[in-house]
């Protein structure tokens, strides 16, 4: 049976309130500035309004009179608020029908996501240290019980961290830490005890890049400290597990794709479902991942879908155990999308070699589809029997690869009709035009719009619009068009391109906003009808800025690709 957290319904309510003063001015996307017309672009036909009833007197801000200065007089002043955001947006339908999900980044100690309001489920692995804290790690391995907390002989202490590497991206504030068991925690770099009693610790954090350290220096062998919480400020009673402003920032989006959440793109070893990280493991920044439960409760809360990607070294077991923990606790409206691993074909990821080693042939091989395929039925086959009975709640996703239809017609051909939806990736980066040292984030996003999208992105996404067509009919059953992934893919990645610093810039530019636009609207004119762009909140770097916020509680304004997604999605239906 489904078992939705206490008040669930209540519960959100409550924790979306106490986020929406700020909240609602973080991510208050009005019209665009300029766009007298309402067709989500600034261009001539706004010019030509102002020049219509130009020196007139009008209702102050009647932008269809020509008036977005607000000051009730047509004039010069206008003209400049066209002029300073021309060529801003992209003329786009009145009625869109692109649903919009997300994916969400991994959670980890360098995380600027606020996933939890207890910030030691985002804490660093145990390092085993002295007493004082040196050397940081001393390489041994620390003794835990089944749930992570450390056991610690004499003379012997474990430390982490939460929050390092953020730029000081996280909330300051008074933290309270409550714990059982007897022994000494100790705090240092942000935080500094204000009071300690034994169970319970006021902290005063003053975020930086730096971040908080914990240390347990002393722990009772016959009542060792454990179920440490790390309260973020205002959340010690919180109902929900999840930060209001985590909730609040992705409340718009109908699907979560949880492979990130999952490490399904480092997992290597054999996954046993006895293994798995639970709900009651000390922190949730595990290599093995977060917990399933707290993926479906996520989801739960916000009325989301979740996409599920199961590990490619995933044991039937695992799967079926999977399968049934969904089908129990998920809400029984939700439908579950299902994928087998991530992208094999791409030789960064440890399903690459994987799929080589079991097929024994090679990439794109008769052998390779042919493995692929058998895992793809595989676990399709036991997720089917798992919801026997309400098998319509599936979305059997067959992935493929966005630049090369070819490598998905061929995988669905091998799947005798077993699949429900395909899915490419929807990105967009640079065109092959000869960027050099004078290349500005400007040129990036212009060659976006010019050539990259209409000319390479919006073209692949025609041809798996075109397979799903061919396969509806083929099938007679609607076969869905989705996007797993998608969104800007600029990144120097270790080439030592002199246009490095450009790929970076090119993030914050308007023209990033327009260049969004103009993708979405290429993937819904193909015929997708969901797309989940990579992804939510993440730091940008050499390897690529894929975020969408860049920090927990970013605005809008500084963030052209997150306010690209809520414009789009802004006058669609609630879910």
């Amino acid at each position: 049976m489904f078992f939705p957290r206490p008040n669930q319904g209540l519960c959100l309510a409550m924790t979306l309130f106490a986020v929406s003063l700020c909240a609602a001015q973080i991510d208050e996307v009005g019209p665009i500035e300029g766009d007298l017309d309402g067709d989500s672009f600034v261009g001539l036909s706004d010019l030509s309004i102002i020049l219509l009833h130009w020196n007139q007197s009008v209702t102050p801000g009647d932008l269809l009179n020509g008036d977005p200065t607000g000051d009730g007089a047509v004039g010069i002043d206008d003209i400049g608020v066209v002029l300073g955001n021309w060529n801003v947006g992209y003329p786009l339908p009145q009625q869109r029908n692109l649903n919009l999900g997300i994916n969400l980044a991994q959670v980890n100690y360098y995380s600027r996501e606020w996933v939890f309001v207890d910030a030691m489920k985002q804490a660093r692995t145990w390092a085993s240290t002295n007493p004082n804290g040196n050397p940081f790690d001393t390489g041994e391995v620390v003794q835990t019980d089944s749930d992570g907390w450390p056991w610690l002989s004499a003379g012997k202490a474990a430390q982490t961290i939460i929050f390092s590497e953020t730029q000081g991206a996280y909330p300051a504030g008074q933290y309270v830490c409550t714990y059982d068991g007897l022994g000494d925690i100790q705090f240092q770099w942000d935080a500094d005890v204000v009071t300690s009693e034994p169970g319970r610790i006021i902290l005063n954090v003053t975020p930086s890049d730096t971040g908080i350290l914990m240390r347990i220096s002393e722990s009772y062998a016959n009542n060792p400290i454990r179920n440490i919480r790390l309260w973020m400020p205002g959340f010690e009673d919180a109902q929900s597990p999840f930060h209001p402003l985590y909730l609040q920032r992705m409340s718009k989006f109908k699907v979560l794709r949880f492979m990130d959440w999952g490490h399904t793109n480092e997992s290597d070893e054999p996954v046993s479902w006895s293994e798995r990280t639970l709900p009651t493991r000390y922190t949730q920044a595990t290599p093995k991942g977060v917990a399933v439960e707290y993926m479906i409760d996520l989801c739960n809360e916000l009325g989301a879908d979740p996409w599920f990607c199961m590990p490619h070294t995933a044991d039937d077991e695992y799967i079926q155990s999977f399968a049934t923990l969904v089908r129990d606790r998920l809400d029984p409206q939700r439908k579950v999308y299902i994928e087998w691993s991530n992208e094999a074909w791409n030789s960064r990821f440890h399903v690459y070699q994987y799929v080589l080693t079991q097929s024994g042939g090679g990439v794109f091989s008769d052998a390779w589809f042919d493995y692929l395929g058998e895992r793809l039925i595989n676990t399709f086959t036991i997720w089917e029997q798992v919801f026997n009975g309400q098998t319509d709640r599936l979305v059997r996703v067959a992935a493929g690869q966005q630049a090369n239809v070819w490598v998905t017609r061929n995988i669905t051909d091998r799947l005798a009709g077993q699949l429900d939806a395909i899915t490419c990736a929807a990105y967009f980066g640079e065109s092959g035009a000869s960027f050099d040292a004078s290349t500005t984030a400007q040129d990036i996003v212009l060659d976006a719009i010019n050539r990259a999208i209409p000319d390479k992105s919006a073209k692949h996404y025609q041809g798996h619009g075109d397979l799903a067509a061919d396969l509806t009919a083929e099938l007679g059953r609607t076969i869905r068009f989705i996007g797993y992934e998608g969104g800007q893919h600029y990144a120097d990645d270790n080439r030592n391109v002199p246009y490095a610093q450009a790929l970076l810039d090119a993030q914050y530019v308007p023209g990033m906003f327009s260049a969004y636009l103009m993708n979405l609207d290429a993937f819904e004119q193909a015929g997708g009808d969901l797309l989940l762009p990579f992804n939510y909140v993440d730091r940008p770097g050499n390897h690529g800025a894929w975020g969408h916020l860049e920090h927990q509680d970013a605005s809008v304004d500084s963030s052209q690709k997150f306010k690209a997604l809520l414009y789009y999605i802004k006058d669609q239906p609630s879910p």
